[in-house]
């Protein structure tokens, strides 16, 4: 698996890549795997790839009870629960 960190620096692992599906592994200061896992979907990651190349520059907003207008949070909270995902950077 492959390590990353969010916007905030907390660390992740993660198995897959952008042109297929990944899952992500929170982790604690250890190493220790924690929380929930995420998968993100290919058709996901495509309708993130496709709003970004719409509008060139999106909000990332990462509020889940009120999602910032015309933002990724907001798309993604339309189509499903899955508007948290995009919190992570790879």
């Amino acid at each position: 698996m492959k390590k990353g960190t969010t916007f905030r620096e907390k660390p992740f692992l993660y198995d897959g890549n952008l042109n297929s599906a990944i899952k992500i592994y929170p982790i604690d200061n250890e190493g220790n795997v924690t929380g929930t896992i995420v998968f993100i979907d290919s058709e996901t990651i495509s309708l993130i790839r496709k709003k970004i190349n719409e509008k060139g520059k999106i909000q990332m907003g990462a509020c889940r009870d009120n999602t910032a207008k015309q933002s990724l949070g907001e798309t993604l909270y339309e189509r499903s629960s899955l508007y948290r995902r995009h919190s992570y950077s790879f």
